[in-house]
């Protein structure tokens, strides 16, 4: 669905077991997609999903529930195959725009967050470090965003657990200069 003029994603929206892609909004940069709210559980029924995107200049808020997934996959049985891609792009998302427990919800699932275009200034520990803790394999990628040009004091948690110097490939966030510091 791209630039469909929907305003926002309800409650329990997609329940499809086999469905594995979904992608609103067509770029980070152009989308005219007016999505704004993202409902509670909207992909809860959906353990197979592979891609998510979300572009949208207007979505300010990730709910409390708004990425939960309900089960695993039975389709996909290694932590590769298994990894689930969400990118997310809006100019009006900012630091406090995802409510607590937003990015836990993956049922021990290894999820590459990726976040564009946005207002991001810092990485809010409270947010993002249970994220990261989720699964091993995890990943976070802000490229694109405020915090890839400046390390906020409120960022540098990363820097000890989540980024090495020793090989950069065993990063697992991306795109912040705190993991080159």
């Amino acid at each position: 669905m791209e630039n469909d003029k929907l305003q926002s994603i309800p409650d329990y929206a997609f329940n499809h077991t086999e469905l594995r892609y979904i992608w609103l909004g067509v770029d980070f940069r152009q989308t005219l997609q007016p999505l704004d709210h993202i409902g509670k559980y909207p992909f809860y029924n959906v353990p197979n999903l592979t891609s998510l995107r979300i572009f949208s200049p207007l979505l300010t808020k990730i709910g409390k529930y708004s990425l939960a997934i309900n089960r695993r996959s039975t389709l996909i049985v290694d932590d590769l195959n298994h990894m689930l891609y969400i990118d997310i792009g809006g100019s009006m998302l900012n630091a406090s725009s995802f409510e607590p427990t937003s990015l836990t919800r993956f049922r021990n699932r290894p999820v590459f967050l990726r976040l564009y275009n946005t207002s991001i200034d810092y990485l809010d520990e409270k947010i993002f470090q249970p994220f990261l803790e989720t699964h091993p394999s995890s990943l976070l990628g802000v490229q694109d965003s405020n915090i890839s040009r400046t390390c906020d004091y409120r960022s540098l948690w990363i820097k000890d657990e989540y980024c090495t110097n020793i090989n950069w490939r065993e990063n697992r966030v991306y795109g912040t200069t705190c993991c080159s510091l």
